[in-house]
């Protein structure tokens, strides 16, 4: 019997702290589903943690951020653009600009926040340009490639 009281103690004590191991105070939540699957979410959850090393960094927490992308270049009147194009994108140090025609070359390249503060901009002199982007923050940056003629291609660029 002591050992049966025991079982019930520890039992009872243990998990009434696992029950309650997800719960944080937030202001605005909800669920939604559909024939795909259902999606929990809250808003207002600070708990997060930041780690980074030799390899990567990482964001663990229960506020993660989460973009959809859609299409990442507004393209103007002009076939000679058509060919160009920005990788990898996400990005997280360096960028490159790939242009397929020898004729491209001696383009400009702005490359702004979201503001329309232009950060980085150059001349596109090779067929492989890198772009250096250890300098700028996270975040999400529109990188505008005009010819000669003014016409051009804008590209959304995500830095993590």
């Amino acid at each position: 019997m002591r050992y049966i009281i025991i079982f019930w103690f520890f039992f009872l004590t243990l998990s009434s702290q696992v029950a309650f191991a997800q719960e944080a105070s937030s202001t605005v939540g909800g669920d939604f589903s559909g024939s795909d699957g259902s999606v929990a979410y809250t808003v207002g959850q600070v708990a997060c943690i930041a780690l980074s090393g030799p390899s990567g960094s990482e964001l663990q927490g229960v506020q993660q951020p989460y973009e959809v992308f859609g299409p990442t270049a507004i393209d103007e009147d002009d076939e000679t653009m058509s060919g160009v194009e920005v990788y990898p994108n996400p990005a997280s140090h360096e960028l490159y600009i790939s242009i397929p025609e020898a004729a491209l070359l001696g383009q400009s390249y702005d490359l702004a926040d979201m503001t329309g503060h232009v950060l980085i901009s150059g001349r596109v002199e090779s067929a492989l340009t890198p772009l250096d982007l250890s300098g700028v923050a996270q975040a999400t940056y529109l990188l505008r490639i005009s010819s000669l003629s003014g016409v051009g291609r804008t590209f959304k660029i995500v830095k993590h």
